[in-house]
């Protein structure tokens, strides 16, 4: 999960914004809640003078009457304590001193703001966490209480939490605008992975990300001039390699017969087709081919490959499970791949054995399996098998041929989002080909 989210530029400048922010917000609080604070002391000290200025008026215990007449008045809880802490006196209801702990005293005020008291007094609170006033007259303890319910400390932090919440929404906001040309880069670049090479970023602005777009698009137009020029310098060497063969073949049809006139013959031949494949295994090798998909049912597939193999048909064991469905192929490319694989099981195949071929799907994956008895694959051997030119050193002087039969395979598959693999053992060489199977 981390990765993943990590993985995202936004998400990453939303996480060190929001961080940010939270910070920030703390780092506010904490500083208007201090100068708040340094600032309330005047007021509370304006506070414990009242209280104290209030309690010093009353005649206590003479005068009750008019002692409740003010706390009825003030909406306050009363009571009056001897020095051995039992109870003198109360009113309305009586206020609980166990473990009272004061905050700040008539001391404090005096050296902070020089607010001198007519008696000494306390703000503070008991066991139960209820904020009361102290103040001592004469003899007695007097704490003084308002019933009243207080909103718990976290409850300051919910309207910086709120302005930080709001701050990110909008910042991200500003992100995503701002950082948008990279969305469009990257949807570029994959775009020009899967071979498109005409469609252009957005231009927007004229800032560091606006001059990047423009370079890329600068980039791909060159790329798609450059491989236009490979393949027109291959497509004219090759015209001109293929010229003087032609000549010398027409050439040596019209020498008398001789013994290495055949020979002649096949190195010529060998060289057209060593130019035809090479210029196809490069075409292959572009990620910008362009791919003719269309749909076709695995059947009409299997008889049209079945049909440019001039092959009896009874060398072949063709088993196709796959119900009646159609697969999205190019399709004149994976009949090639196809061809290749069963050409190669006819050549390096024990000529008295079947080749069997299986068409099936497993998943979502539509699956060619062909299969031939003979000589296997050597271990170290597979892993160099799909490169281009190489050959088995048991059948290179045995089978002719140049080695990028598989390698186009190789790419043809690969172009369908697809993979070529082989196995062999117990005299069995099977080459598989993957594909997935687009949604109906």
């Amino acid at each position: 999960m981390y990765k993943r989210f990590t993985a995202h530029l936004f998400y990453k400048i939303g996480l060190l914004v929001a961080l940010f922010s939270l910070v920030l917000s703390g780092v506010v609080f904490y500083v208007v809640e201090y100068y708040y604070t340094d600032q309330d002391t005047i007021l509370d000290a304006q506070e414990l003078f009242f209280y104290s200025d209030l309690v010093d008026r009353w005649a206590f215990p003479e005068d009750t009457i008019s002692i409740k007449s003010e706390v009825d008045n003030l909406h306050l809880n009363v009571s009056f304590f001897n020095q051995d802490s039992s109870v003198a006196w109360f009113y309305p209801e009586r206020v609980s001193p166990e473990g009272y702990l004061d905050y700040t005293n008539s001391g404090d005020f005096r050296e902070i703001h020089n607010v001198v008291t007519p008696l000494f007094g306390s703000f503070g609170s008991n066991l139960d966490g209820e904020y009361m006033t102290y103040v001592n007259k004469d003899s007695f303890h007097v704490f003084l209480y308002t019933d009243e319910k207080y909103a718990p400390e976290y409850i300051n932090y919910f309207p910086p939490l709120v302005v930080s919440m709001v701050f990110i929404l909008i910042i991200n906001l500003f992100i995503r605008r701002f950082l948008q040309p990279i969305q469009w880069m990257r949807k570029r670049i994959r775009g020009l992975r899967h071979g498109d090479m005409k469609t252009q970023i957005t231009v927007r602005g004229n800032d560091e990300l606006a001059e990047l777009s423009m370079s890329i698009n600068k980039m791909i137009s060159d790329i798609k001039s450059l491989l236009s020029q490979k393949q027109q310098l291959l497509l004219d060497v090759s015209h001109e390699l293929r010229s003087p063969l032609a000549r010398i073949r027409l050439l040596t049809e019209m020498l008398p017969e001789h013994k290495n006139k055949n020979k002649l013959v096949d190195e010529v031949v060998f060289l057209e087709g060593m130019i035809s494949n090479l210029l196809y295994s490069d075409k292959l090798s572009l990620p910008y081919t362009n791919m003719q998909v269309e749909s076709i049912k695995t059947k009409n597939f299997m008889t049209k490959v079945m049909d440019l193999i001039n092959v009896d048909l009874k060398k072949f064991n063709i088993n196709n499970s796959m119900p009646s469905i159609f697969i999205d192929i190019d399709e004149t490319k994976m009949i090639i791949a196809v061809r290749n694989l069963i050409d190669n099981a006819l050549k390096y195949g024990d000529p008295d054995q079947t080749i069997t071929i299986n068409v099936v799907q497993k998943d979502r994956l539509c699956c060619f399996e062909i299969s031939n008895c003979g000589t296997i694959i050597e271990g170290d051997e597979v892993s160099s098998i799909f490169l281009p030119f190489f050959r088995s050193q048991e059948n290179k002087n045995s089978v002719s041929g140049f080695g990028l039969g598989l390698t186009i395979c190789k790419k043809i598959v690969e172009a369908h989002s697809g993979q070529l693999s082989v196995s062999s053992s117990n005299s069995l060489t099977t080459f598989s080909i993957e594909f997935p199977i687009k949604k109906q």
